[in-house]
């Protein structure tokens, strides 16, 4: 499980389980494995990538975002009396929310690796893309990218819906926060390269519209779920 909800459709079906059946899921043969204590809130669905290299060794791995701006990579296979996880790695400037609360969304290489792409929220004051090598949360070059369109302020806004990948480019949707000042509350859209992590195209949802309530709650809510890929298919619409 790469990216939220499963797949690029977001239908939240996996279709790799075969196990799984009536007859099994049950109270003696089914519930929970394990459990961690982590730093923050989680607002963004764990991910699961298999067969990643980690010290020599192969693992399944579970990988947690808070709002605190952590990320970990937690043994999928262990079981109770896990000692904690493989990495982790705290990614903002503080311990306060937003932090991350958008579903990050990996890329896996053939040598048992890959990318984790994940944006944070640093206590309202910045925003950044983040490129993470998945087999020891160290940063990839470039990484962070702080993310600054023009007329985006971070201080009324934040990441929320879970990231997508298509043929190269990472898209992601921003809402505006509750935060009854009479600000203007926009709604964004945004597209980078995976590769540079730079920043290839901005929408803003409500561009001109700088004051309430024409501005106001106007945002990319989605559930935490990310743009389908037929709009990032289409993604010229806004780079």
């Amino acid at each position: 499980m790469l990216t939220a909800s499963y797949d690029m459709m977001r239908t939240g079906q996996n279709r790799q389980e075969t196990i799984l059946n009536t007859a099994n899921v049950n109270a003696n043969d089914f519930g929970l494995r394990s459990s961690f204590p982590v730093i923050g809130t989680i607002q963004a669905q764990p991910l699961y990538a298999p067969n990643v290299m980690i010290g020599g060794k192969s693992h399944n791995v579970v990988y947690v975002a808070t709002t605190s701006d952590y990320i970990y990579a937690f043994d999928a296979d262990s079981g109770a009396g896990a000692t904690g996880p493989l990495w982790q790695d705290h990614l903002g400037v503080s311990y306060h929310a937003p932090g991350i609360y958008g579903t990050p969304v990996i890329a896996l290489d053939q040598r048992g690796g890959g990318t984790l792409y994940v944006i944070t929220n640093d206590s309202l004051q910045a925003e950044h893309l983040h490129a993470l090598d998945i087999t020891n949360g160290r940063p990839r070059p470039g990484s962070p990218a702080l993310i600054a369109p023009n007329g985006f302020r971070p201080a009324t806004t934040y990441e929320r819906t879970g990231l997508a990948l298509v043929n190269g480019v990472i898209y992601g949707g921003w809402m505006g926060l509750e935060l009854g000042s009479g600000a203007a509350e926009h709604g964004w859209v945004m597209a980078f390269d995976a590769h540079t992590l730079k920043l290839l195209g901005a929408f803003n949802t409500t561009a001109g519209m700088d004051t309430a309530p024409h501005g106001e709650n106007k945002r990319e809510w989605s559930g935490d779920r990310q743009p389908w890929q037929r709009l990032a298919e289409y993604h010229r619409a806004f780079c």
